[in-house]
């Protein structure tokens, strides 16, 4: 039946790493050309960590799992103030503001739209394979 190649999980789950590795790729690159561009006087270990492929999908059965691994003071790069309380001179978000940007903008539409895109052409193609074989 049709139907049965669509429900099944791998099908999903294919799509969704396609998705996710897209989005990973293009948050970590504009984390690092915010990194060499406006961060680049301190020690290079956020830009380091930035520029390679530091990050991985896990699929299982169940649910997909994006992974990025960054330097734990990247976080703190993106306060506003310092801990004393004063603003920041230079201040460049480069993690939350990021972050949910390409989740919001990109990722969310990406699953919303571009599954039930890709699952309608994959259905027209086997109808239409299938009309045409009879």
């Amino acid at each position: 039946m049709i139907s049965q190649q669509y429900t099944k999980k791998p099908f999903f789950n294919d799509r969704l790493s396609e998705i996710l590795y897209g989005s990973a790729e293009d948050i970590l690159s504009k984390q690092s050309y915010i990194a060499k561009t406006f961060l680049a006087r301190r020690s290079g270990n956020l830009i380091r960590n930035l520029s390679g492929r530091n990050f991985n999908i896990i699929s299982s059965t169940q649910r997909v799992n994006l992974l990025i691994d960054y330097v734990s003071t990247i976080r703190f790069l993106d306060l506003k103030k310092t801990s004393k309380g004063k603003l920041k001179r230079n201040y460049t978000p480069i993690y939350n503001k990021i972050l949910y940007g390409f989740l919001y903008s990109k990722t969310y539409p990406a699953l919303r739209y571009g599954m039930a895109e890709n699952i309608r052409d994959n259905f027209v193609g086997t109808l239409r394979a299938g009309l045409n074989t009879n």
